[in-house]
């Protein structure tokens, strides 16, 4: 499905994305436990990055890479350089599901992308995201989206 997504495609899904993240990002990251000692976030298909802006924000030792799609970046960089983020907010082109993740994280935001996947793609999912936190840190999920379920 995501190969088959035009430039224009990709457009009304990433205006969609940050429209959705506007509803939300304040109280959301207003939940997320961050302890003195974090600095790693990781933002999977984390698209505009406004969740990781805004956590940065509220927490200025923080640094975090989004990690998504190539067609998404622009709009990402759209998002970065509006709320004035570039020093603390990075994009990396990756799909999440099939490349490596970086190590070293201590929170991992997993928002808005489970109820795109099967249950077993989840659960490799947590797991690769486990094996990227450092001890002690945070996988953090947020879905709105509730019983879809990802095809198999």
């Amino acid at each position: 499905m995501l190969d088959a997504m035009t430039d224009h495609d990709w457009e009304l899904f990433s205006r969609g994305m940050i429209d959705i993240a506007r509803t939300n990002v304040k109280e959301a990251v207003a939940k997320i436990r961050v302890d003195k000692t974090h600095v790693n976030v990781l933002d999977l298909g984390g698209s505009n990055g406004l969740y990781s802006i805004e956590l940065c924000k509220r927490n200025p030792k923080l640094k975090a890479t989004i990690v998504d799609l190539p067609p998404v970046k622009k709009y990402a960089d759209e998002c970065i350089r509006q709320h004035n983020a570039s020093g603390k907010v990075s994009f990396l082109p990756a799909d999440f599901m099939k490349d490596e993740l970086p190590g070293g994280m201590d929170i991992i935001l997993a928002f808005n992308i489970i109820h795109g996947l099967n249950p077993s793609e989840n659960e490799a999912l947590a797991r690769k995201a486990y094996q990227s936190l450092n001890e002690g840190g945070r996988y953090v999920i947020l879905d709105q989206v509730k019983g879809i379920g990802g095809k198999s």
